[in-house]
């Protein structure tokens, strides 16, 4: 007899809500998808619903996808969800924000499907 086991969940924070829907349905298929189109939204849903991951733009209205992380990693109910930011900027000024707010990877947009995918199995392990 096999245990079912809880879905996992994604959390997906991004404000153009084309690029969020298509990312929610690359997700659909291994993970339940909470999507918020506000870095603040995010925030209140991360802390409401602790997800298995947390997948974010840097630029979101409300707060950052870096003041998202840094709010998040330094309270000690959501500091071990990984997070994975996806951005347009690849500069060296971004990547050091970015480090140094403990996001655990970025990655440049646009990003194609089996990239993400192969990093968030890294970071969750594959679907169980």
């Amino acid at each position: 007899m096999t245990i079912p086991t809880a879905r996992r969940t994604v959390l997906l924070a991004e404000d153009h809500a084309d690029t969020r829907m298509f990312y929610a349905e690359l997700f659909r298929a291994t993970f339940d998808v909470i999507e918020a189109g506000r870095g603040d939204q995010a925030l209140q849903l991360a802390r409401e619903q602790l997800p298995s991951l947390i997948v974010t733009d840097l630029s979101l209205p409300g707060i950052t996808g870096i003041e998202l992380a840094r709010a998040l990693k330094g309270d000690a109910a959501t500091a071990g969800i990984p997070i994975i930011c996806l951005s347009g900027y690849a500069d060296a000024d971004t990547s050091n924000a970015v480090a140094a707010s403990g996001i655990d990877r970025m990655l440049v947009k646009p990003c194609m499907p089996d990239d993400l995918l192969a990093h968030v199995n890294e970071l969750v392990g594959p679907e169980l």
